[in-house]
């Protein structure tokens, strides 16, 4: 399996606290999807929060991320997904057959409230709402995506698995490599402790310091390894 885990970063900012009513779940659970009673409706209060006002200030990106890892939706390798949207989006553009065009329509707005906590699927929906506002508002998509990333940048230092880099997606591990400046050389993917992590060997170009960049992807090999389970498969990270 390659490296888990493009998308252009930002930089890094503090995380404000969140809300006393969002105590942040973890991003791992040991409870799969379909019985974790708690986070699909926190996820889908948050989304609504959004959608219904844009983003509010102390809106805890973190804490949205954590919530959608635990949902029956959460989806870290986004390329059906991204698919559908352009195939909707077409119908949608195309609007020959009304009925359609409402149907692909009413599709594509679920599909956004289901994943606006995966970084690709709202690099996405921003590219196309900058051609038309009928795919969603290009100020709220750009300041959830730049909440995405932010959160992903503050949530660590990289310098041990301790403090590493959570990740939920593999556009998130890149858009944190793009943040930092990181140019990655090698990559060692492995497992210790129950964990399972990417340790980055390389350099950040501004100053060409040599530095090991360790980044937790727990959250999506696990959801992975479950997949391929139940498909008879187990995960190896070491194969290439």
């Amino acid at each position: 399996m390659g490296v888990l885990l493009g998308l252009l970063g930002s930089p890094a900012m503090a995380q404000t606290s969140p809300p006393e009513y969002l105590a942040d779940p973890g991003f791992e659970s040991d409870l799969p999807p379909e019985t974790d009673f708690i986070a699909g409706p926190k996820y889908a209060q948050m989304v609504r929060q959004i959608l219904e006002g844009g983003v509010p200030e102390g809106f805890n990106f973190t804490v949205f991320r954590s919530f959608y890892v635990r949902t029956r939706d959460y989806t870290p390798l986004a390329e059906d997904l991204i698919t559908r949207m352009r195939d909707q989006a077409f119908v949608i553009e195309e609007g020959r057959d009304r009925a359609k065009a409402l149907e692909a329509r009413q599709a594509y707005e679920a599909l956004l409230r289901s994943h606006l906590a995966n970084l690709d699927v709202v690099t996405q929906a921003l590219s196309l709402s900058r051609q038309d506002p009928v795919f969603g508002d290009p100020q709220m998509l750009s300041a959830v995506r730049e909440g995405l990333i932010r959160s992903v940048t503050a949530n660590g230092n990289g310098r041990s698995l301790v403090a590493a880099y959570r990740v939920i997606t593999p556009a998130e591990e890149d858009a944190l490599l793009s943040a930092l400046d990181f140019e990655v050389m090698h990559t060692t993917s492995d497992k210790t402790g129950g964990v399972y992590y990417n340790m980055h060997y390389g350099v950040f170009r501004a100053t060409g310091e040599p530095f090991t960049l360790f980044v937790n992807i727990e959250a999506p090999v696990r959801h992975l390894e479950r997949e391929r389970i139940r498909a008879g498969r187990r995960l190896d990270l070491r194969s290439r």
